[in-house]
Order: C-alpha cells, then sequence, then structure tokens
C-alpha cells in the first residue's frame, strides 16, 4: 500500500445500534421565524485503518481515534471530534408531518426496524437537502418512525429521499465510565512519563469538596449573554463509582448528554498531581456538520455561542468555513464600535485554571485579522488544534437571528 502522509481511511461496517438513556442537559435554542439559512479541534490526532469484511454489503463512516491530553492543575477545553459509533444511515420515505404547535415533526424512514421506543439519547441528523447538517433531538420512535424536537426549527423544504443518519449522543457514562476512571499513576521507566491506570478523568475520594478530583464543567448554553458561568459541575465519586452532579440531580447525572456541537471543560484541581490522558474513539463524520449560533435582540448586546466542530484533525481559521457559510457577521472596521460577530480561541498547552481566551478573531473584508495586532495581518492560516472548543461571540441582530454554521470537512 502506497503512503499517503497523514492518516489513511477505510470503512468499517457496523450492524449494531445501541440506545441508552435520556437525559436532561439543555442546548442552544433556534429562533424560529427568523433562522438565516447559508448557501451552499496535545494532542496527536489519528484515523486508524480499519478494512470493512469483504462480505460486507453496507459501509457507514470510517472509524477514528483521538488522543489529548489533560494538564495538572489545569483546565482542559475539549469537545468529541468523533460520532459515537453504531449510528445508522437511513432515508425519508416521505415528507415529514409537522405537529400543530409546530414544535415537533415526525419523520418516516425507509427500510427500518427500529426498537420502538429505544431512541431516547439519540438525535437525527440530515446530510443533505435543505437541512444538511442540522441535527435535532429525538423524543420517540417506532419501527420506522421518529418523532424530533424542532428547538424552534423548521423543516422546510425537507423532502422524501433525504439522507439522514441516526446516532446516539455521547454521555459522562459512555465517555468516561466511573469503573475506569484514574486513581494512580505508574512511572513508564522508558519515557519517565507518569502513566494514570484510566481514562482522563481522577475519581474523587467522595463527597467532600476536599476529596473531589477531576471534575466536569458544562457550558451554559441555556441563557443569552457573555461571559457566562458554568451551569453543571460533575465529579465520579470512588466510593460508588457513579456519576455526582454538584447541585443535585433528578436524572442520574452519568446520563448526562454532551451534545455534538459544544465543548466541556476537564478540571484538574491542584490535588491532581499528573496530568491525564483523553482517548476517544468514534465514527468520523464525513459530512457537513451544522452548529446554530444565536444571538441577542437590537441593542441587547453580543451573545457567546460555546461550540466545537465534531472534526479530528487541525483546521484554520479560513477552512472553519463560518465565513463563507454566511454565520459570521464581519466587521467594518478595527476599532471595538466597529467589530462585529467575533472568534474566541483557547489555548490548553498552558496549565490554567479558570482559563481565559487566548486570542480573539474578527474577520475584516477579506482576512482574520487578531485583536491586538497593530499590523492587521492575514491570520487566515492560523491553526485551530482537533477537539478544540471554541466561543462564537454573535453581534445582536434584529429580532435575535440564529445562524446556521455550516461547516465543512477538510479531509
Amino acid at each position: 500500500m502506497p503512503f499517503r502522509p497523514f492518516w489513511e481511511i477505510f470503512f468499517f461496517s457496523h450492524t449494531h445500534f445501541f440506545p441508552l438513556l435520556e437525559s436532561q442537559q439543555p442546548k442552544r435554542k433556534i429562533n424560529p421565524s427568523q433562522t438565516s439559512r447559508p448557501p451552499a479541534l496535545v494532542a496527536a490526532a489519528m484515523l486508524l485503518i480499519v478494512q470493512a469484511l469483504p462480505s460486507a454489503p453496507v459501509y457507514t463512516d470510517p472509524i477514528g481515534f483521538n488522543k489529548i491530553t489533560c494538564l495538572t492543575n489545569s483546565d482542559t477545553i475539549v469537545g468529541v471530534p468523533f460520532r459515537a459509533e453504531g449510528s445508522l444511515k437511513s432515508v425519508l420515505a416521505s415528507a415529514p408531518v409537522t405537529a400543530g404547535d409546530g414544535e415537533t415533526a415526525t419523520l418516516t424512514i425507509s427500510n427500518s426496524s427500529l426498537n420502538p421506543g429505544a431512541l431516547g439519547t439519540h438525535y437525527v441528523k440530515f446530510d443533505g437537502g435543505t437541512r444538511d447538517g442540522r441535527w435535532y433531538d429525538i423524543t420517540a420512535n417506532t419501527a420506522n418512525t421518529l418523532t424530533i424536537d424542532l428547538n424552534g426549527d423548521n423543516l422546510t423544504g425537507v423532502l422524501s429521499g433525504n439522507s439522514l443518519v441516526i446516532a446516539r449522543y455521547w454521555t459522562l457514562d459512555s465517555l468516561f465510565p466511573p469503573a475506569q476512571a484514574t486513581t494512580s499513576w505508574t512511572l513508564d521507566p522508558e519515557s519517565g512519563i507518569q502513566v494514570p491506570n484510566g481514562h482522563a478523568i481522577v475519581s474523587s475520594l467522595g463527597t467532600a469538596p476536599s476529596g473531589r478530583r477531576t471534575q466536569i464543567l458544562f457550558p451554559n448554553n441555556a441563557t443569552l449573554g457573555t461571559n457566562r458561568p458554568s451551569t453543571d459541575i460533575f465529579y465520579i465519586n470512588r466510593n460508588t463509582n457513579l456519576w455526582v452532579r454538584v447541585a443535585g440531580s433528578v436524572t442520574p447525572p452519568g446520563e448526562t448528554i454532551i451534545f455534538p456541537d459544544t465543548y466541556i471543560t476537564i478540571r484538574h484541581v491542584p490535588s491532581v498531581t499528573h496530568s491525564t490522558i483523553l482517548r476517544v474513539s468514534g465514527d468520523v463524520v464525513t459530512n457537513n456538520q451544522s452548529i446554530a449560533l444565536s444571538t441577542r435582540p437590537l441593542g441587547a448586546g453580543s451573545n457567546d455561542n460555546y461550540v466545537a466542530i465534531p472534526r479530528p484533525v487541525d483546521v484554520s481559521l479560513w477552512d472553519l468555513n463560518i465565513v463563507q457559510s454566511g454565520a459570521f457577521t464581519a466587521s467594518s472596521g478595527t476599532s471595538p464600535a466597529a467589530r462585529r460577530d467575533q472568534l474566541l480561541v483557547y489555548n490548553n498547552s498552558i496549565p490554567q485554571i479558570n482559563r481565559p481566551v487566548d486570542a480573539i478573531y474578527y474577520y475584516l473584508v477579506d482576512k482574520w485579522v487578531k485583536v491586538g495586532d497593530a499590523t492587521q495581518s492575514s491570520q487566515n492560516n492560523v491553526i485551530i488544534p482537533s477537539s478544540a472548543g471554541l466561543i462564537v461571540r454573535k453581534y445582536n441582530t434584529a429580532g435575535g437571528v440564529t445562524s446556521h454554521w455550516i461547516n465543512t470537512p477538510s479531509y
């Protein structure tokens, strides 16, 4: 086989589909009446070479593997760059039927025999058509129908034959199984590095604040404004091998959903004395991904959207495609008053708790510009690391328009 730089892709056949349980994590709300539709994230990211069985007639997306170092006494802000394995691809057998209140819709899919009521922690994503890349919660299902929460959106223009994928959400339990949490480290004699005996999360000694170790912080995507503090904090209790939500929870905390277009913060407190490794594997998303970006009405100020791109490779600012997709408003000048939308970027390589943003960029005429750069030189080729968490700070708009960032894969 000839050498190809960085990665090789083959296709892997999935014949299984794993339903999980339901969670209540809030997500960004879409403005139903003024949604704009555009025209057309240390870390080594590697796509594993996986060969399909010769007899397999159906193929899905390639399998990928991603590895990120989570520094001690530090916040690591990351997204999950893969879709959970076991997704199902299909097409619409007929046009969707929207409920009278406009809040839900029913999709009938072709050639399917789903387990009725089993898709509580799944979502459906369109791969083409007028809602290309957009995803919706599945709230109920029969053997061949899906009831979805439109979350303020609509399915205008969606037709019979449009392609879709049904996928399960990542949850705290599925991404970080409590029984596999780190409890100690071993010195690797060859590298001289302390190697954790578990995954990225160091389990806590109990529920007392003094005994807590690694914590997971979720951004606040349920309200509007800038610099919003995290709303949910979780940790693993070593005594029970269960996830715990600091503020308490009705839903079992381990079932908390990690949405495909948002980030989490992995916080190693000072008592975590060594770094850990976040390893994630799953389906590589090879189609467009739409990320909803909320705004506030005119005069109400800007709004922060806490997002992550589900891509396992580094990408330049230009190749984010956020400007080209029409979801990012360019600035009319360099002064603060003339700036419109801004992109805020973190740097996980510097150990720090309550991590501030490392750089802020805006788009001017035909290039990305960095705030504070007196030369106003082009930043188009600045690299955003794979799995990176970002903040898209949207300028206020008439009526609070929701933009849809169509992120196209660079591979």
